[in-house]
């Protein structure tokens, strides 16, 4: 008869059910994080909202911020409904009355941006785009509201990281970006795919969708983009390089300062950086650059087909978003749109 000890496994069970509560405790954790930071958003954006003198498009951005963070909501892994943005009962039924469609849309509609980027275009509203210092100052501040102690560098405070600004020796006006300010790595990829759909020109589109392709896109000379990150010491806006990646796809664009080599980790999935949203907009706003921005594939000159990166990007969408509680039928993809 064998009578080796037989090895317990109860340590390993122990170790299963130590790691089990970890996990459980971290994703209640960041549960709260994403109501916390939604609930801090809402009313910060409340208070710059008040300087919009169109009361009409005042309404509707508001409802346009609170669709976006409900939608980001729904789709968190451990949902949160509307509702839970708000500490009480009289608060939720006074947005329920004023902003009644981003209740009624929020698991219909999808955002075609985050609210930190709704928010930076309020700013510029207010300051208007070419105050670069004014602008910085601004969002500045207004990170330093939105920052709680307990939510220091975390994926659920809705804070952008990065701030860019882009102009052409062709125009005056400048144009700004935001990184992507979701919940979560899966939120952000959703939203990526969402911004190539519906969001992003089709070159910026091209660039992003098509990087592991070897896409990229041609700028004409004097583009010139410069990006900018919260110094935590001094709670002001500092220059910084741009990452690889954004060097890589947007080329021909003089960054300042200078591309240097890795910044960072480079941990952030490529579409996250804020050059996306300031270049896209350059493009929509300036015909000379976009006439002259040519698109490559594999170093071989291309027509964008925004056709493909739309059916490819609905595809990646509804992929990601069919385990997060958000149904397409078919291939309709219903956008909230301001009215």
């Amino acid at each position: 008869m064998d009578k080796t000890p037989q090895a317990s496994v109860a340590p390993v069970e122990h170790e299963v059910s130590r790691r089990n509560m970890a996990k459980v405790k971290n994703d209640s954790n960041e549960r709260a994080r994403l109501i916390k930071s939604g609930l801090n958003f809402i009313l910060e954006f409340g208070k710059h909202i008040q300087f919009e003198s169109d009361l009409e498009r005042r309404k509707e951005v508001m409802t346009e911020v609170l669709h976006c963070i409900f939608f980001l909501g729904h789709i968190y892994k451990n949902p949160v409904p509307p509702e839970f943005f708000f500490p009480t009962k009289e608060l939720l039924q006074q947005y329920k009355e004023l902003f009644p469609r981003a209740f009624q849309q929020y698991a219909s509609h999808l955002p075609t941006r985050t609210p930190f980027s709704i928010l930076l275009d309020l700013v510029l509203r207010r300051n208007g785009s070419t105050n670069s210092e004014a602008i910085l100052n601004h969002l500045a501040q207004i990170k330093k509201e939105l920052q709680d102690d307990d939510q220091a560098d975390n994926n659920y405070t809705l804070r952008a990281t990065v701030i860019t600004e882009c102009y052409s020796g062709q125009g005056q006006e400048r144009f700004y970006g935001a990184s992507l300010s979701c919940s979560g790595g899966v939120e952000t990829k959703i939203m990526i795919a969402l911004s190539c759909i519906q969001t992003w020109n089709e070159a910026v589109a091209h660039a992003v969708w098509n990087v592991e392709k070897k896409g990229y896109i041609k700028f004409p000379r004097d583009v010139f983009c410069t990006a900018y990150k919260i110094d935590p010491e001094s709670d002001s806006y500092v220059t910084i390089a741009p990452r690889s990646k954004c060097y890589t796809i947007f080329t021909g664009v003089t960054f300042k300062p200078p591309f240097c080599g890795e910044r960072g980790s480079e941990k952030f999935r490529l579409g996250n950086c804020a050059e996306t949203e300031s270049l896209s907009h350059l493009l929509d706003a300036e015909e000379n650059v976009r006439n002259e921005t040519r698109a490559y594939l594999d170093g071989k000159e291309v027509t964008v087909d925004r056709a493909s990166i739309i059916e490819e990007a609905k595809l990646k969408a509804k992929e990601l978003l069919g385990p997060r509680h958000f149904e397409i039928t078919g291939n309709i993809f219903n956008f909230f749109q301001s009215q």
